[in-house]
């Protein structure tokens, strides 16, 4: 058995070797090399590999795996993609793929196994269809009125005499009683205020 190339420029050898020498016992430097490498203190050099010996793994090109029916799914939506200007993102072609029935997912499959023939996924017919998940229209809030019904309740409240027309003295009428209400209710609340203060020992 023989050290490996890197360990004979490593500092452990050079530590060894240095440490022989100081004794004067140089001689056992192959002893303990040898005795190292039983107790695998150190490693062994691999024997390097001929040509006829070398695995199909190593010739340098990357082997490409198999397609399975959602890489096939992945692929051709990427295109379906393109080709439509449709941008699809990993969580919409996931729940693309999670709404395919047993069919489909096996067409799918057939598609993965023409791929993996060497067969290009453009010219692979009867591919299941992409369909875009519908998305649920937003609720609109009902509690809350909107700023034009507000205002027309305004308009409705001022217009004293209902002829759907806002006179000059109808409107100074109406911003009195708001201003008037606003005023009882900052009143209401200063009360409370006070109210609770007094409930709070001294």
């Amino acid at each position: 058995m023989s050290v490996s190339a890197t360990f004979n420029k490593s500092k452990t050898n050079q530590l060894i070797l240095f440490i022989l020498e100081r004794y004067g016992m140089e001689e056992e430097y192959d002893e303990i090399i040898q005795q190292a490498l039983v107790q695998e203190l150190i490693k062994t050099s691999k024997p390097r590999e001929t040509n006829g010996d070398a695995p199909a793994t190593s010739s340098g090109k990357k082997t490409e795996k198999g397609q399975s029916r959602w890489t096939s799914f992945q692929k051709w939506a990427k295109k379906w993609s393109a080709w439509n200007d449709t941008p699809l993102d990993r969580n919409t072609m996931k729940e693309i793929y999670a709404s395919y029935g047993e069919e489909q997912l096996k067409e799918w499959e057939r598609v993965a196994s023409e791929l993996n023939a060497g067969k290009d996924i453009r010219e692979i017919e009867n591919k299941p269809e992409i369909k875009i998940p519908s998305k649920e229209p937003v609720q609109e809030q009902t509690s809350a009125p909107s700023s034009q019904e507000t205002v027309q309740d305004d308009f409705e409240a001022a217009d004293i005499n209902k002829d759907g027309v806002l006179s000059k003295e109808e409107f100074k009428a109406h911003q009195a009683k708001k201003e008037d209400e606003e005023l009882s209710e900052v009143e209401k609340l200063k009360a409370a205020l006070a109210a609770a203060e007094a409930k709070i020992p001294q």
